[in-house]
């Protein structure tokens, strides 16, 4: 059977909608569930004048939310699109339905909820799997858009992973400045934080959650040391090798970070580790060159250096640091997939062995320290959100970064602000060439 224009328009999307977010088309009147269907009614509107139904198959979810039209425009650039009744099939055809209402039950009386244009939504977020908290979830969305102020249905620790999931909805419905003034008005972003108990997988999905609600809501402090823990301590995605693009449509936004915050993460993380290995690249390098390190000018001066570095390789060996970068080609290492901090504490470990008593200071152990006391990562490694939302491009280790060469400044011991403090960061951890010699002055 051919279908109307008005049928055939409701097919089209408005501009700026995903195509896999566009809404089943209007059911006028809104069509009878089979029988055996419990379908639950969710007034968020006492005169609504729309249905909208939440269906999710997996979950076994058939939620009826009444709605007001007006509403859902004036706060939803989604649905302001999609009901225009001056461009799009939805809006057409309701507007065409709501007339009809009217002209049967006149303008002043609230018509039969089963007589209500109904949109079905088939797609939200990926984001609860739990029924209840999803219901909870877009209830209190809708009741959002509608100016009202509920009061936030959630507690630790799970309220960190709400307050993500919220503004996932909040996005896809293109509604993140209303979403964001309910969260400030009802202090919100000081009910979630990370659970001292939990387990590492736990505290991994904490973290990211509170990235992901940062970057909607603005908080830079939840964002630079957010980020910075995540770098220097790991995360479980990416020990499971899932943070792939390929992967992206098969986890929730979270494990994904969005706008290429993910990847700025893991080459973060990657600059870090490639530069302490220069670190061992460095020392090994040097005691095995033809210059003499031992400055005591002994006849045993060149057996004191053989000695050091036979320490050295060992050392590094047992701890198994050599495993990540082979230090004698630009081949890739093992993958460390564990907190840098400790990283580096292992490294501070290099015994202090000596040849003689006559070299009681020669090694690479006084010369390593200080080094490793200036790379222990701190807050600076992480993304500063000003300066990744005012400049991106210049601001991102991954897509700009600053190469050259990186000698240390013994000079160097004005105080800086905490953007030049990252984008002295930025200059060390991304040279192309280190130089370690002289050591940093304290």
């Amino acid at each position: 059977m051919a279908r109307t224009a008005v049928e055939a328009s409701s097919n089209r999307s408005p501009p700026g909608i995903p195509k896999h977010l566009r809404p089943i088309p209007c059911n006028l009147p809104s069509y009878e569930l089979p029988p055996g269907i419990d379908v639950s009614l969710h007034i968020v509107a006492e005169t609504g004048d729309l249905v909208l139904q939440l269906e999710d198959v997996g979950l076994g979810l058939d939620e009826k939310f009444r709605v007001s039209i007006d509403c859902l425009r004036k706060n939803s650039q989604y649905y302001d699109s999609m009901l225009d009744a001056e461009k799009f099939g939805e809006g057409i055809a309701i507007k065409k339905k709501s007339e009809e209402l009217s002209a049967k039950y006149g303008p002043s009386t609230t018509p039969p909820l089963d007589e209500l244009p109904t949109i079905t939504m088939l797609e939200i977020p990926e984001i609860n799997h739990r029924v209840t908290s999803t219901i909870t979830l877009m209830e209190l969305f809708l009741l959002i858009l509608h100016g009202k102020t509920p009061t936030w249905p959630f507690r630790p620790p799970e309220s960190m992973q709400s307050l993500a999931q919220l503004m996932l909805i909040a996005d896809r419905f293109s509604a993140v400045e209303v979403t964001k003034r309910y969260v400030y008005e009802n202090n919100i972003t000081t009910s979630g934080y990370i659970h001292s108990l939990a387990s590492a997988r736990r505290k991994d999905l904490q973290l990211r959650c509170k990235l992901l609600a940062g970057l909607y809501l603005g908080e830079s402090e939840w964002i630079r040391l957010g980020s910075a823990k995540l770098i220097v301590e790991g995360s479980h995605q990416w020990s499971q090798g899932l943070n792939s693009r390929e992967d992206v449509g098969h986890v929730p936004a979270w494990y994904h970070l969005p706008g290429g915050f993910e990847e700025e993460l893991t080459a973060r993380r990657q600059a870090l580790l490639d530069t302490i290995s220069s670190i061992q690249k460095h020392f090994v390098c040097l005691y095995s060159s033809k210059e003499l390190q031992c400055k005591k000018g002994y006849s045993n001066s060149q057996e004191c250096d053989s000695f050091h570095l036979g320490e050295m390789v060992k050392f590094f060996l047992r701890k198994g640091t050599l495993d990540m970068q082979n230090i004698y080609t630009d081949h890739d290492g093992r993958e460390y997939e564990g907190d840098i901090t400790e990283l580096i504490a292992q490294l501070k470990e290099c015994p202090t062995y000596q040849v003689d008593s006559n070299h009681s200071h020669c090694g690479v152990r006084q010369r390593m320290a200080p080094l490793l006391y200036w790379l222990t990562p701190k807050e600076h490694v992480g993304i500063c959100l000003q300066c990744w939302n005012d400049d991106r491009l210049e601001e991102s280790w991954l897509e700009k970064p600053t190469g050259g060469k990186w000698t240390n400044s013994t000079n160097d011991s004005k105080r800086r602000t905490k953007c030049e403090e990252h984008r002295a960061a930025k200059a060390m951890y991304t040279a192309e060439e280190r130089n370690w010699t002289p050591p940093p002055q304290y």
